[in-house]
C-alpha cells in the first residue's frame, strides 16, 4: 500500500504514475504540451482560412466596384479611344473575375457584351477584320455562357445576343456562302432562345428580321442551306 493512503481508499496521483505501465509526469507533460501545439496549430489554420476567405470576398467586392465603374462610363459622346480602352480594362475585369470565381453566366454574358462593343468600334473605324475576329470572341463567351447555363433557363438572353453577333459577322463576310452560313447559324441560336423562353419577344423580333433577310436572299436566286439548331 502506497504511504499516506489508507487500505482500501481511492488511488493517489503519485500511485497513478507510480504504478507499472502507467505514464510518468514528464510523459504526461510532454503529451499535455503537444495536444496544445495541436489545438494551437488548428486556431491558427482556422484564422488563416478565414483571412483568405475574407480577402477574396473583398478583392470579388473590389472588382465588382471596378466592373461596375467601367460599365457606366460606356456612354455615348466619349472618345471612340477612350471608350476602347475602357471596354479592354472591362475584359480585363471579366477575365479577373473568372479566374477568382470560375465560369459564370453573368460574367460570361457581359464578356460578350464588351467585346461586342469592341466589336462595333473597330467596324466604325473601318478596321472590319478586327471587328470580324472581335465579333467571332463574343462568340465564343455567348457559347461558354449557354454551356454553364445546366438547367436551361438563365440562358436565353446569350442566346439572343449570340445570335446577334453571328448576325454582325454575317454583315462582314465577303463570300456569300460564308455570309449566308452566319445568318443559318444565328437563326438557330434565335430559335434556341424562343425554345428556352417562348415569350422572349426579342428572340421573336429578331428571328423574324433575319428570316426576312434570308428570303430576299432567296429571292434574288441565292442557295439557302438549312439552320443549324
Amino acid at each position: 500500500v502506497s504511504p499516506g493512503r489508507p487500505e482500501g481508499g481511492a488511488p493517489t496521483i503519485v500511485d497513478k504514475l507510480l504504478s507499472p505501465g502507467k505514464k510518468s509526469a514528464d510523459e504526461i507533460r510532454v503529451e499535455l504540451e503537444q495536444k496544445q501545439a495541436r489545438a494551437e496549430a488548428m486556431r491558427e489554420q482556422r484564422a488563416a482560412e478565414e483571412a483568405t476567405r475574407l480577402q477574396k470576398q473583398r478583392e470579388r467586392e473590389e472588382l465588382q466596384r471596378e466592373i461596375e465603374q467601367a460599365e457606366r462610363a460606356e456612354q455615348t459622346g466619349i472618345d471612340p479611344n477612350r471608350r476602347d480602352a475602357i471596354l479592354i480594362d472591362a475584359c480585363a475585369k471579366y477575365a479577373k473575375a473568372r479566374d477568382l470565381r470560375g465560369d459564370s453566366i453573368s460574367t460570361l454574358y457581359n464578356w460578350g457584351i464588351a467585346l461586342g462593343d469592341r466589336a462595333r468600334l473597330k467596324g466604325d473605324a473601318g478596321d472590319k477584320v478586327e471587328a470580324r475576329a472581335m465579333w467571332g470572341q463574343a462568340c465564343e463567351k455567348y457559347r461558354a455562357a449557354v454551356e454553364c447555363d445546366v438547367a436551361r433557363t438563365q440562358s436565353t438572353q446569350a442566346l439572343n445576343n449570340w445570335g446577334l453577333a453571328l448576325q454582325q459577322m454575317s454583315s462582314l463576310e465577303r463570300d456569300p456562302e460564308k455570309r449566308t452560313a452566319r445568318l443559318l447559324a444565328a437563326v438557330g441560336r434565335f430559335r434556341e432562345a424562343i425554345r428556352r423562353d417562348p415569350g422572349f419577344h426579342r428572340a421573336v423580333y429578331n428571328l423574324g428580321t433575319i428570316m426576312y433577310a434570308l428570303s430576299e436572299r432567296a429571292g434574288r436566286g441565292q442557295k439557302i442551306g438549312r439552320a443549324h439548331v
